[in-house]
């Protein structure tokens, strides 16, 4: 056991089968599993790599704590669940937070190299508290989150691949830049973000400094709250926008 009582694995825990271990805390230097998981109060010092689904719990005050960079397929917060971390996390699936997580520094990304690209969820009831938001594969952001730093979304590769769709009536806060880029003006080369539902809307709202970059996105269904109008270059107005401006729209 170490010294907060957790038993404790010194090296390296990996998990090749299924498992559940809801009454189990664990402290280790670097965890893998490759089948689902469930587990209770994991604290890991270093790097976290996992496929299939995971779905980590928390009892009472103890939290988890990923320490090193991290790796996931889906993963899932239980309610009540608390998780921290300063590290970068890449998420290849879905992403589902019923308690709460925060991220004092580091990258959540949302990534793909599949091909055709599977459209994720980005879902749960709980609070999502990121320092910097990479969404870089089809998703559907169901949820409202708080980004203290910036918000991305740079198109990577031609064709239908990371599309994002914003749940009606959600916002996404923003401290920092946004920076929602195309490749280019030409077919299946532009960011695309839009409204799950035509003619509705879903909340930006930037708290930080008007030094935001759009370039090569079709914009629609965005309410733009942040108390100033922000231009977006070589870019459509795809309907539904409160608050931007359009020069040279092509």
């Amino acid at each position: 056991t170490s010294s907060t009582g957790k038993p404790s694995v010194l090296g390296s825990l990996s998990l090749s089968s299924a498992y559940s271990a809801p009454n189990l805390d664990i402290e280790c230097a670097s965890f893998s599993a490759s089948a689902n998981l469930t587990c209770k109060n994991l604290s890991v010092t270093g790097a976290t790599t996992a496929t299939g689904t995971v779905t980590l719990e928390t009892s009472g005050a103890t939290g988890i704590s990923l320490g090193a960079d991290s790796s996931f397929e889906n993963i899932t917060f239980s309610s009540g669940t608390k998780v921290t971390t300063s590290s970068n996390i890449n998420v290849t699936g879905s992403w589902t937070n019923n308690g709460s997580f925060t991220a004092n520094a580091g990258a959540v990304s949302f990534t793909s190299t599949s091909n055709p690209e599977p459209t994720v969820n980005f879902s749960g009831s709980g609070t999502n508290t990121f320092y910097d938001l990479v969404l870089q594969r089809n998703i559907y952001v169901q949820s409202s989150n708080t980004i203290n730093h910036d918000l991305i979304a740079i198109k990577q590769r031609q064709g239908n691949f990371g599309n994002i769709s914003f749940y009606t009536g959600t916002t996404q806060t923003v401290a920092g830049q946004v920076n929602f880029k195309g490749i280019g003006s030409g077919s299946g080369q532009r960011q695309q973000a839009a409204c799950e539902t035509a003619g509705s809307t879903w909340n930006l709202e930037c708290t930080g400094p008007n030094n935001h970059v759009f370039e090569f996105v079709n914009l629609s269904g965005c309410n733009n709250i942040s108390g100033y109008p922000i231009v977006l270059k070589n870019s459509r107005d795809t309907g539904s926008n409160i608050n931007f401006t359009f020069p040279g729209l092509n």
